[in-house]
């Protein structure tokens, strides 16, 4: 599971802003967008899906995007 560090509102949707643990190698940090019925808190373990067709990687030195889906 991913956990929570951050929700931003956007009105309609939101974005989670988290941190997802994969030893032996430090915590990845990812942005998922989300919309209703519930909206997560700040520190709380959500289960995440990927959709492929809506998948964007950024650099996390230079936040220039690395790969982009054609959705």
């Amino acid at each position: 599971p991913a956990v929570v560090r951050r929700v931003e509102y956007l009105g309609s949707s939101a974005l989670l802003h988290c941190e997802v643990h994969a030893p032996p190698g430090p915590p990845a940090r990812l942005i998922a967008g989300v919309a209703p019925p519930r909206w997560p808190h700040d520190g709380e373990r959500v289960n995440l899906r990927l959709e492929l067709g809506a998948v964007t990687l950024f650099d996390p030195v230079t936040g220039g995007a690395l790969w982009h889906t054609a959705g």
